[in-house]
């Protein structure tokens, strides 16, 4: 009989050591560091995603376009004097700069990196940002509106991609220190006052693509002494030219790839 309850009481030892046991081991796992942290539920569907290359400028504005798939950017609340627009954003890409979208900057914007996820910049995007430097339209982009960088007096650098068609009327107009200009072979039209006003324009490079120059494109660029067109001398006067599209400048012919024109 003490045999028996002497081995009773051994297993009933056992089995509570064993649920100890059992019972530290979870515990253990339950905090064990591999264990996903789930505690922060704060929201991230509206954080900024990186450009590809650079860091993205906070403070800017990012409003969903008409077709629910894609963005466009506006200046919001952004300080920044070098602004970096991203290029995605929500997942989602940035197509377009909004018309105004920078319209009057009040920031000093100096330099402003255009992805290649943008096609297309808005009326009066860049409007009077007078400390704007250098400018690089990518060659995703299709289309520039109306006045798009007038009276960016400081401009003095600028490179259009090769996916634009039109310059539009007054886009670069009254940008008092660009010097030269290369306007590439994809472009078919040059609007009215494109250029005008932009009085240290010295130098034109026109892409062989242009069909119809506007009136007045080059009105008061008093300096501008050299045109070069990419194409023939035949294509030069096939393009369709509107009465004083060459008012007021120096230049007294254009060079062609297989001559020279002589402008009346």
């Amino acid at each position: 009989m003490k045999k028996s309850a002497f081995t009773k009481i051994l297993i009933g030892v056992l089995v509570v050591t064993i649920f100890v046991i059992i019972a530290i081991g979870l515990s253990r796992g339950s905090n064990s560091p591999d264990t996903p942290d789930t505690s922060d539920t704060s929201d991230t569907s509206n954080k900024l995603d990186d450009t590809p290359t650079s860091v993205a400028s906070q403070g800017l504005s990012y409003v969903i376009n008409d077709d629910g798939r894609s963005y466009s950017v506006y200046s919001g609340s952004c300080k920044d004097a070098d602004v970096v627009i991203a290029s995605t954003y929500n997942n989602l890409p940035v197509t377009t700069i909004g018309d105004f979208a920078f319209k009057d900057y009040a920031h000093n914007l100096t330099t402003i990196t255009i992805p290649n996820s943008i096609t297309s910049i808005g009326k009066e995007a860049f409007k009077n940002c007078n400390k704007l430097v250098t400018v690089t339209i990518p060659d995703s982009v299709k289309t520039i509106g109306q006045s798009a960088f007038k009276l960016c007096g400081s401009l003095n650098s600028v490179t259009i991609g090769s996916g634009i068609k039109t310059i539009d009327f007054s886009t670069f107009s009254r940008c008092f220190n660009l010097s030269s200009v290369v306007i590439p072979d994809s472009v078919e039209t040059i609007r009215s006052f494109a250029f005008e006003n932009c009085y240290a324009l010295t130098k034109v490079t026109i892409g062989s693509g242009v069909k119809q120059m506007d009136g007045f494109v080059f009105d008061n660029c008093s300096k501008l002494n050299k045109i070069t067109f990419n194409g023939t001398v035949e294509q030069w006067n096939n393009i369709s030219k509107e009465k004083y599209w060459n008012t007021e400048i120096i230049a007294t012919e254009v060079s062609c790839s297989n001559g020279t024109v002589k402008l009346k």
